[in-house]
């Protein structure tokens, strides 16, 4: 959900005149919470329990929930030093590597702008450690999510190598740090997706490798950050009898190249996703993307 639909949420509910800006940074936090009700732990585990099929194994006790006081009035986020970690769950993804998958991230598919930098900052804090970014090409915010991404990821190496220069100072070792050992650097999942009106094999092939461009400065080995791009396709189809589609417009309002280099998905609304589909298996298959998926699909596709 967007951060600003989730905070509308916040105030139509509890009659509350304003949210402080902290609140907002971690808005997509405290709206789980809001949700959730007087027994987070409970709802967790019936979550966690309808994936039982997914991860049998999965050790429910470790599930920690951030505490957030809400009152009538604002809502007070507790000192840093007073509010646990999250324990994030991950399941094992079915491709190549095998990826720990985290079960908890934010989307900001839907979020201003302006404001996608201090949220994914925040998600990626070390007292967070929310690593999963959901967004889609439609939004056109991928770049911007690259580049919060890799600010956090500068920003957390310079505090990595001023708290080793500081170690070394206080122990009046010698300045060098070119035998220092490799800290691990926690993979960042971005999931994004195809919209309906690049299916097709050609059309689905062009949006993935924009939204590639996109992120490039966090999949460059030389980035410092480990940045996995995870591509679904976001519908099957587009659909008239949904009001806010409007699949002729959109067709319509293409670029003049979009329009050349596959056909228009809506005269063969039954098929065009799976040429979509094996677009995706052949970019995967060429270590293009980490894995691949599907989003809003029904039985009827998929049977």
């Amino acid at each position: 959900s967007a951060c600003e639909h989730d905070l509308h949420f916040m105030r139509s509910t509890y009659n509350q005149a304003s949210v402080s800006r902290k609140s907002i940074r971690r808005c997509a936090t405290v709206f789980l919470l809001l949700i959730m009700g007087s027994s987070p732990r409970a709802l967790a585990q019936q979550s966690l329990r309808s994936r039982s099929s997914v991860d049998s194994n999965f050790d429910r006790s470790k599930i920690r929930i951030r505490k957030t006081n809400i009152s009538s009035n604002s809502i007070h986020d507790e000192e840093p030093s007073q509010v646990k970690h999250l324990n994030i769950p991950t399941i094992k993804l079915q491709n190549r590597q095998q990826t720990d998958f985290p079960l908890v991230g934010i989307g900001v598919g839907n979020l201003p702008h302006k404001k996608i930098p201090s949220v994914v900052s925040h998600a990626l804090d070390e007292s967070n450690q929310i690593n999963l970014i959901d967004t889609s090409r439609s939004s056109s915010n991928e770049a911007l999510v690259a580049r919060a991404v890799m600010r956090h990821g500068q920003s957390a190496s310079h505090t990595t190598d001023g708290n080793i220069r500081g170690a070394i100072e206080a122990s009046n070792a010698r300045a060098d740090y070119s035998d220092a050992p490799e800290l691990p650097v926690s993979p960042v999942h971005v999931v994004t997706k195809v919209w309906y009106t690049h299916l097709g094999y050609e059309r689905t092939s062009l949006s993935v490798k924009d939204s590639l461009s996109e992120f490039q400065s966090v999949l460059s080995p030389s980035s410092g950050v480990d940045a996995r791009v995870h591509v679904l396709l976001q519908y099957p189809y587009c659909d008239d009898s949904i009001s806010w589609q409007n699949c002729q417009k959109e067709e319509n309002s293409l670029d003049t190249h979009t329009k050349s280099i596959g056909p228009d998905p809506t005269l063969n609304k039954r098929g065009a996703w799976k040429e979509s589909w094996r677009a995706l298996e052949d970019m995967y298959s060429d270590h293009q993307i980490e894995s691949i998926g599907i989003s809003n699909f029904g039985s009827s596709e998929l049977n």
